[in-house]
């Protein structure tokens, strides 16, 4: 499903520029927030299907990687505790996958 993103804090406007980046929805930024920009945003997610093909790329994707493995190697190798040359390639591998 396409996204609107109102960034506030933390992550956020991180994740919502990926949104962008990735055409997956339109980002609304706080500071610009109305009645009449949200309705817009919503319009466009739900009628242009651009966004609807590019969230389903990226379902897709998200799919083909195995996040629970992917964030346990990431923690075990922050803890030093190792990964497997299996593990690490994997991670590698998935990191380093072009937007």
């Amino acid at each position: 499903m396409p996204l609107v993103a109102i960034p506030q804090d933390n992550d956020q406007p991180g994740v919502a520029a990926r949104i962008a980046h990735h055409k997956a929805g339109v980002v609304v930024p706080l500071r610009k927030l109305s009645v009449k920009g949200l309705r817009t945003a919503i319009d466009a997610v739900l009628r242009q299907d651009m966004y609807r093909a590019a969230a389903k790329q990226l379902q897709a994707a998200m799919r083909q990687v195995n996040g629970l493995e992917i964030a346990s190697n990431v923690i075990e190798k922050s803890l030093g505790l190792g990964l497997s040359s299996a593990a690490n390639m994997s991670l590698g591998a998935a990191l380093s996958r072009p937007a």
